[in-house]
């Protein structure tokens, strides 16, 4: 892969994001969301414009290892999702922020919706 197709890039966006929001709606895991998320500020477009750096970051490290199969996308996905979002929700669980079902919850997210955009992205 030589370059990076911004059409699937954006189609991926919006699959993460409608994702992501069907997650945490009422039919699903909204009951396990603590009340300091349902607070945040930044509401619907905050949460597209991360899918959107989500998603371009994927892109560009695939693009980087010149992923060109589904499967090699899906393993890639996965390791952004553990070598980069993991982290980050790990040091908010170690500080006492989250409790380990909501992290549970939301790493199970990230490893789902990466892999999947992975996966697409590459095929």
């Amino acid at each position: 892969m030589e370059f990076v197709d911004f059409l699937t890039v954006f189609l991926c966006t919006f699959l993460y994001f409608f994702l992501d929001t069907l997650w945490h709606s009422k039919f699903f895991f909204a009951q396990a969301v603590p009340a300091s998320w349902k607070k945040r500020k930044y509401g619907w477009a905050g949460r597209l414009a991360a899918s959107c750096i989500l998603v371009f970051f994927v892109a560009f490290f695939e693009n980087y290892l010149q992923v060109v199969h589904f499967w090699d996308g899906v393993i890639a996905g996965a390791l952004c999702a553990i070598g980069i979002v993991l982290p980050t929700h790990l040091f908010l669980f170690v500080r006492g922020g989250e409790s380990r079902g909501f992290f549970l919850l939301e790493m199970g997210l990230t490893v789902f919706n990466l892999t999947l955009v992975g996966g697409v992205l590459a095929g």
